[in-house]
């Protein structure tokens, strides 16, 4: 029996993967609020089979240099991506970190998290100018409490989505 291999993509193929993967990672990144740029750059180097420079992923993508370097920051921080080293060559190589537990943490940690961390004063804020305010004013005084509950529940699920996004590994 004859096995047969499957003829390689070709070139167009490739191309139309490439934007697909893209497009993909820009419907993703629209909904937790990144910008655009970082998607494409993390669909670019999603889609390679080896790591890229960052030359490499400015000629693929023709963004300016500026915003590939903070798209890939950005990308670094959330753990979304890592250098590598190439023997002999002196360039920074990029690849893809495809866990996706990983990249929601970094994810957390550096979009998440900070704007957590000033809510219990906003709220001590909020809860002083409620106090000040006269009943008919309308602001419901159970607002505030809810508001402290809704905080207290937002930290402690961050662990449970990490659970369960790591379940899905």
């Amino acid at each position: 029996m004859t096995s047969t291999l499957p003829a390689p993509l070709s070139s167009a193929s490739l191309v139309e993967l490439e934007t697909e993967l893209i497009e993909l990672f820009v419907r993703l990144a629209g909904v937790v609020g990144l910008p655009r740029s970082v998607a494409e750059i993390y669909g670019v180097l999603f889609a390679s089979p080896t790591p890229l420079t960052m030359d490499d992923v400015i000629g693929k993508l023709h963004l300016s240099r500026g915003a590939v370097s903070q798209g890939l920051r950005q990308l670094r921080r959330f753990g979304a991506i890592a250098p590598v080293s190439v023997p002999g060559d002196r360039r920074t190589y990029l690849q893809v970190e495809d866990n996706l537990r990983k990249i929601a943490a970094g994810f957390l940690q550096e979009q998440v998290l900070p704007q957590l961390e000033d809510w219990p004063q906003r709220l001590r804020r909020i809860q002083d100018l409620s106090r000040d305010l006269p009943a008919s004013d309308g602001f419901p005084p159970d607002r505030a409490r809810k508001l402290d509950r809704w905080h207290q529940r937002t930290r402690d699920s961050i662990p449970v989505v990490l659970d369960l996004i790591g379940r899905w590994e």
